[in-house]
């Protein structure tokens, strides 16, 4: 799921990943937006090759929904090719967000009102096909689609202070 806001002046393209522990960004995004690490994390990721990439601290964001609305959020940055910004459970928690697939909205909760936020997302329901007389072979043009899929990339966090692992999807683009 993606969304766009506006961070100090520029428009960003956010993942929403309600299957990411944490909110991340990428330092390439950092440097780019010009924020400055705030305090050190000790978090450190074990990418799925087994390389370890420690966190290179924390930031603070404000995040611009609309004119009359903004949202601060802190995040971790970490190390990676790609320009990313993935708001996670921590802040889907925190802000107590409701996904609103049917109205494509991202309901976010600050300082006592919702602040609902446009959502994109691809819809993989409109090529099911409800024909029951189907077989179950699949046809070309959908065996072609499954191929096209580009791999996700998987991060896994450990918070080796307190022993334990987070899990964390950083999502290619497709």
């Amino acid at each position: 799921m993606r969304s766009k806001v506006i961070i100090k002046g520029k428009l960003v393209s956010i993942i929403i990943d309600s299957g990411a522990s944490v909110s991340l960004i990428s330092d390439k995004l950092r440097k780019e937006l010009n924020i400055p690490i705030i305090e050190k994390s000790d978090i450190r990721f074990i990418i799925a090759n087994g390389i370890r990439v420690a966190s290179k601290g924390k930031i603070e964001i404000t995040i611009e929904i609309n004119e009359n609305t903004e949202m601060k959020i802190i995040m971790d940055v970490i190390e990676s090719v790609e320009k990313e910004l993935i708001l996670g459970n921590d802040v889907l928690r925190k802000k107590k967000g409701i996904i609103d697939y049917n109205e494509k909205t991202l309901i976010l909760r600050e300082d006592g009102k919702d602040i609902e936020i446009p959502i994109e997302y691809e819809n993989n329901d409109e090529n099911i096909n409800d024909n029951n007389d189907s077989d179950d072979s699949e046809d070309e043009d959908s065996e072609n689609e499954y191929e096209e899929t580009s791999e996700r990339e998987i991060y896994l966090i450990n918070n080796e202070e307190k022993g334990h692992i987070i899990e964390v999807r950083l999502l290619a683009e497709t």
